[in-house]
């Protein structure tokens, strides 16, 4: 992630994300556009919704919030390294 498309997401602060229009979020990385995208439903679904919405948004959060972890744990596995410059002598 780029300096200047890091965001505070949801998880990074306990009022929410900084950038809080999906719009300005497609600016950004993927991970933190899921964040966004989840904070927003989560406080639809905090503020009352039609029962007829409910489920279907309470699956959405579901599917982001399993997208956030997978890209987590990933960034754990694998490690946010960035690339440097290729020294074919550490192979």
């Amino acid at each position: 992630m780029t300096a200047k498309n890091t965001a505070r997401t949801a998880q990074d602060s306990p009022l929410g994300p900084v950038v809080t229009s999906l719009a300005d979020a497609t600016e950004l990385e993927r991970r933190d556009l899921l964040a966004v995208a989840r904070w927003k439903i989560a406080r639809e679904i905090d503020n009352g919704v039609p029962a007829h919405a409910l489920a279907r948004l309470v699956g959405e959060l579901g599917r982001l919030d399993s997208e956030i972890r997978h890209l987590d744990d990933q960034s754990i596995i694998h490690g946010d390294v960035p690339d440097g410059i290729f020294d074919p002598s550490k192979l």
